[in-house]
């Protein structure tokens, strides 16, 4: 397993995490940084694994889905909407390990928060729908 190194790279900066790739992947498909072996560690390099739907972020608590999206505008729309009412959120994307950056429109976005938001989160997302 190989992971990118680079801080800036957009697919970290969009997740909060950085990517991780199998071996044969060279370099990274979002910012063309050459891919480092071993997985990923923290955002802030606190030796936590990535934070994925269900599982422990040493920040923020369990994250849950409150969204799921086909679009990627959608989803980040839907993002900085929650962001700006005061609630954390995160997009997760399947790209099969990098291989597939463009696949996120067939399985989807998930649109992430801290559990313990869920509810306000959803209240704001249908309030802002209707």
């Amino acid at each position: 397993m190989k992971h990118c190194p680079n801080r800036e790279c957009p697919d970290r900066l969009t997740n909060g995490f950085a990517g991780e790739y199998r071996d044969e992947i060279e370099v990274c498909p979002y910012c063309g940084t050459p891919l480092e072996q071993g997985p990923a560690t923290g955002d802030m390099g606190s030796g936590e694994r990535p934070v994925l739907e269900g599982v422990e972020d040493a920040l923020e608590g369990t994250l849950v889905r409150v969204g799921h999206y086909l679009d990627p505008s959608q989803a980040e729309l839907a993002r900085g909407f929650l962001e700006s009412r005061g609630i954390p959120a995160r997009i997760a994307r399947d790209a099969a390990g990098g291989a597939r950056p463009d696949i996120g429109g067939i399985t989807g976005i998930r649109l992430m928060v801290p559990a313990s938001l869920k509810d306000e989160a959803l209240r704001a997302l249908e309030e802002a729908e209707g």
